[in-house]
C-alpha cells in the first residue's frame, strides 16, 4: 500500500534530488529515431507499434538531456479495470544513475493518478534487474506476484530450447480521501 503522505514525502525527496537539466515531456514525432535506438529490439511491442497507437489510453513520455532523447516510459491505462500498466521504462546506460528513470516513473504515476478511474499502477521487472527493483520499491510499489515465462527460443525443430525469464509484478495504489489504500 502507498498512503498519500508517504507518496507526497517520496515525491518531495525525488524533486529535491532531481537533475534540473533533464526535460520530461510527451513524445514528439521528431523523437522517433532516438526512441527507436533506445527501445529494445524484440520487445513485445515494437517502436513503430507504440508510436502508431498513442492516444488518451496509451502514453509515451520522453526524457531529454542536451537536446537528445535519453530515456522514455510507455504506459497504458485500463480505465474500465481501474489500473495503469507501465509497459516499458528505458534509459540510456550512459546516463543511468542520474534519477532520469525516477523522474520518468514519477511523471507516469502523477499523470495516471490524475485520472479518476485509475486506482492503481502495475509494473513488472525481471528478478535480476536489481536497480529497477530498488527504484520501484523506493517509489512505494509493493511486490504482488512472482511469475515465470517460458517460451521457445529460436527454431523449434528436434532439440527444443526454452528461454526462461522470471518477473516480479509490483503494484502501487491510489490513496482515497480517507487515507486508505484501495
Amino acid at each position: 500500500m502507498l498512503k498519500r503522505h508517504e507518496w507526497q514525502r517520496k515525491r518531495s525527496e525525488i524533486n529535491d534530488l532531481s537533475n534540473g537539466s533533464v526535460e520530461i515531456r510527451p513524445y514528439r514525432d521528431s523523437d522517433f529515431l532516438d526512441f527507436l535506438n533506445i527501445h529494445p529490439q524484440g520487445a513485445y511491442f515494437n517502436a513503430p507499434y507504440i508510436v502508431q497507437n498513442l492516444d488518451d489510453l496509451h502514453s509515451l513520455i520522453m526524457a531529454v538531456l542536451d537536446d537528445r532523447v535519453v530515456g522514455y516510459v510507455y504506459y497504458e491505462d485500463f480505465k474500465a479495470d481501474g489500473f495503469t500498466d507501465i509497459c516499458f521504462l528505458n534509459v540510456l546506460q550512459s546516463v543511468q544513475n542520474r534519477r532520469i528513470g525516477t523522474k520518468l516513473i514519477e511523471k507516469a504515476i502523477e499523470d495516471s493518478f490524475k485520472k479518476s478511474e485509475i486506482k492503481k499502477i502495475e509494473i513488472s521487472v525481471r528478478v535480476d534487474n536489481t536497480a529497477a527493483f530498488r527504484l520501484y520499491q523506493r517509489l512505494g510499489f509493493k511486490e504482488i506476484l512472482l511469475f515465470e515465462i517460458k517460451k521457445p527460443f529460436g527454431k523449434i525443430p528436434k532439440g527444443l530450447i526454452v528461454q526462461t525469464a522470471s518477473f516480479i509484478c509490483f503494484s502501487c495504489f491510489l490513496v482515497t480521501i480517507a487515507g486508505v489504500c484501495r
